[in-house]
Protein backbone atom coordinates (compact mmCIF):
# COMPACT_ATOMS: atom_id res chain seq x y z
CA UNK A 1 0.00 0.00 0.00
CA UNK A 2 2.80 2.58 0.94
CA UNK A 3 4.52 1.78 -2.18
CA UNK A 4 1.53 2.60 -4.33
CA UNK A 5 1.02 5.51 -2.62
CA UNK A 6 4.62 6.78 -3.47
CA UNK A 7 4.25 5.85 -7.17
CA UNK A 8 1.18 7.47 -7.57
CA UNK A 9 2.27 10.97 -5.70
CA UNK A 10 5.61 10.45 -7.76
CA UNK A 11 3.22 10.47 -11.23
CA UNK A 12 1.16 13.32 -10.35
CA UNK A 13 4.67 15.47 -9.56
CA UNK A 14 5.73 14.20 -12.70
CA UNK A 15 2.30 14.78 -14.79
CA UNK A 16 2.68 18.26 -15.38
CA UNK A 17 6.11 17.82 -16.74
CA UNK A 18 4.48 15.29 -18.98
CA UNK A 19 2.13 17.57 -20.39
CA UNK A 20 4.14 20.52 -21.18
CA UNK A 21 6.52 18.09 -22.81
CA UNK A 22 3.80 16.26 -24.80
CA UNK A 23 1.33 19.29 -25.46
CA UNK A 24 2.02 21.48 -28.44
CA UNK A 25 2.74 25.37 -28.11
CA UNK A 26 0.66 27.83 -30.09
CA UNK A 27 3.63 28.74 -32.00
CA UNK A 28 4.05 25.00 -33.11
CA UNK A 29 0.55 25.14 -34.40
CA UNK A 30 0.78 28.32 -36.33
CA UNK A 31 4.38 26.71 -37.54
CA UNK A 32 1.99 23.53 -38.93
CA UNK A 33 -0.64 25.36 -40.20
CA UNK A 34 1.82 27.85 -42.41
CA UNK A 35 3.48 24.35 -43.58
CA UNK A 36 0.37 23.17 -44.25
CA UNK A 37 -1.13 25.88 -46.59
CA UNK A 38 2.35 26.38 -48.31
CA UNK A 39 2.00 22.36 -49.21
CA UNK A 40 -1.71 23.62 -50.23
CA UNK A 41 -0.60 26.07 -52.15
CA UNK A 42 1.33 24.45 -54.35
CA UNK A 43 -0.37 21.38 -54.90
CA UNK A 44 -3.14 23.91 -56.05
CA UNK A 45 -0.57 25.69 -58.84
CA UNK A 46 0.25 22.01 -60.44
CA UNK A 47 -3.15 21.55 -60.37
CA UNK A 48 -4.08 24.74 -61.59
CA UNK A 49 -0.84 24.24 -64.34
CA UNK A 50 -2.14 20.99 -65.71
CA UNK A 51 -5.48 22.37 -66.31
CA UNK A 52 -3.58 25.21 -68.49
CA UNK A 53 -1.68 22.19 -70.04
CA UNK A 54 -4.57 20.39 -70.27
CA UNK A 55 -6.76 23.27 -72.69
CA UNK A 56 -3.56 24.42 -74.40
CA UNK A 57 -3.01 20.42 -75.95
CA UNK A 58 -6.80 20.40 -76.35
CA UNK A 59 -6.86 23.29 -78.38
CA UNK A 60 -3.42 22.67 -80.28
CA UNK A 61 -4.80 19.11 -81.30
CA UNK A 62 -8.26 20.41 -82.53
CA UNK A 63 -5.51 23.08 -84.35
CA UNK A 64 -7.55 26.21 -83.16
CA UNK A 65 -4.28 26.84 -80.74
CA UNK A 66 -3.73 30.59 -82.47
CA UNK A 67 -7.67 31.52 -82.68
CA UNK A 68 -8.70 34.45 -80.58
CA UNK A 69 -11.26 32.27 -78.51
CA UNK A 70 -8.66 29.82 -77.69
CA UNK A 71 -6.39 32.62 -76.19
CA UNK A 72 -9.67 33.69 -74.48
CA UNK A 73 -10.54 30.63 -73.11
CA UNK A 74 -6.79 30.04 -71.99
CA UNK A 75 -5.92 33.51 -70.65
CA UNK A 76 -9.93 33.48 -68.87
CA UNK A 77 -8.76 30.05 -66.86
CA UNK A 78 -5.22 31.24 -65.80
CA UNK A 79 -7.29 34.39 -64.07
CA UNK A 80 -9.84 31.98 -62.52
CA UNK A 81 -6.68 30.43 -61.20
CA UNK A 82 -5.21 33.63 -59.86
CA UNK A 83 -8.12 34.60 -58.28
CA UNK A 84 -8.20 31.54 -56.77
CA UNK A 85 -5.09 31.49 -55.17
CA UNK A 86 -5.09 34.68 -54.09
CA UNK A 87 -8.89 34.29 -52.21
CA UNK A 88 -7.24 31.08 -50.69
CA UNK A 89 -4.45 33.27 -49.27
CA UNK A 90 -6.66 35.68 -47.92
CA UNK A 91 -8.41 33.56 -46.18
CA UNK A 92 -5.82 31.42 -44.77
CA UNK A 93 -4.10 34.71 -43.74
CA UNK A 94 -7.90 35.35 -41.94
CA UNK A 95 -7.93 31.93 -40.34
CA UNK A 96 -4.26 32.60 -38.52
CA UNK A 97 -5.06 36.19 -37.76
CA UNK A 98 -8.34 35.24 -36.16
CA UNK A 99 -6.38 32.12 -34.35
CA UNK A 100 -3.88 34.21 -33.21
CA UNK A 101 -6.11 37.54 -31.11
CA UNK A 102 -7.68 33.85 -30.13
CA UNK A 103 -4.21 32.69 -28.68
CA UNK A 104 -3.68 35.95 -27.22
CA UNK A 105 -7.47 36.49 -25.28
CA UNK A 106 -6.63 33.38 -23.76
CA UNK A 107 -3.12 33.64 -22.50
CA UNK A 108 -4.51 37.15 -21.14
CA UNK A 109 -7.28 35.72 -19.54
CA UNK A 110 -5.46 33.29 -17.78
CA UNK A 111 -2.28 35.55 -16.70
CA UNK A 112 -5.80 37.58 -15.01
CA UNK A 113 -6.94 34.42 -13.94
CA UNK A 114 -3.74 33.96 -12.23
CA UNK A 115 -3.56 37.78 -10.89
CA UNK A 116 -6.43 37.23 -9.27
CA UNK A 117 -5.72 34.09 -7.27
CA UNK A 118 -2.84 36.06 -6.54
Amino acid sequence: MKKTIIALSALLLAAPVFAATTHATDDDVAKAHENANTAKEKLHQAQNEGEELKLKSKHAAEGTSNSTTSKISEGSQEAWHSTKEGTEKGWNATKEGAEKGWNKTKEESEALKKKATE
